[in-house]
């Protein structure tokens, strides 16, 4: 894994920026979702969720979608994001969604805190 594209390390986990290559990831741990409210197909996270996704890194302030990287397995576990909340441009949102064999161990408090602290001391937000 690239260095750069690395966004933070916590105890546990790392996140990096999500890419193109992680269709497929994406895809299998989206299927997990029970309750989808729209048709999940691979070509539709290849066309349209994760180019979406990938425009949030041009917005700076670190605002993206972060692929949560276990340090103890390297499995992609699942993601964060933190983001302008879609109706408010002043308002941020901090959100993830993590493969059900992981819950229940603290990474979605974990990863959080760590998107948290870095929004308020790096990236200024308010």
């Amino acid at each position: 894994m690239k260095t750069v594209d690395i966004l933070l390390e916590t105890e546990r986990l790392i996140l990096r920026r999500l890419t193109d290559a992680d269709a497929e990831t994406v895809y299998a741990i989206k299927l997990e979702m029970t309750e989808l409210n729209h048709p999940l197909t691979l070509d539709n996270i290849r066309n349209r969720w994760l180019p979406n996704i990938l425009a949030y890194y041009k917005q700076g302030y670190g605002f993206g979608y972060w692929a949560a990287i276990e340090k103890a397995t390297s499995e992609f576990i699942g993601w964060f994001y933190f983001r302008s909340a879609p109706d408010e441009l002043t308002d941020t949102a901090i959100g993830y969604f993590l493969r059900r064999s992981v819950w229940s161990k603290g990474y979605a408090t974990e990863g959080a805190r760590a998107l948290i602290r870095k929004g308020f001391t790096k990236w200024q937000v308010s």
